[in-house]
């Protein structure tokens, strides 16, 4: 993975949590 890519994605949680179901919700705020 790489952390550039995902940057749009932790702006949305929402789209990183669909994209990521393995993660919490606060998984993108955990993980920043």
């Amino acid at each position: 993975m790489n952390l550039l890519d995902n940057l749009s994605e932790y702006s949305d949680p929402r789209l990183y949590d669909a994209e990521n179901s393995e993660f919490e919700p606060d998984g993108p705020f955990f993980l920043s």
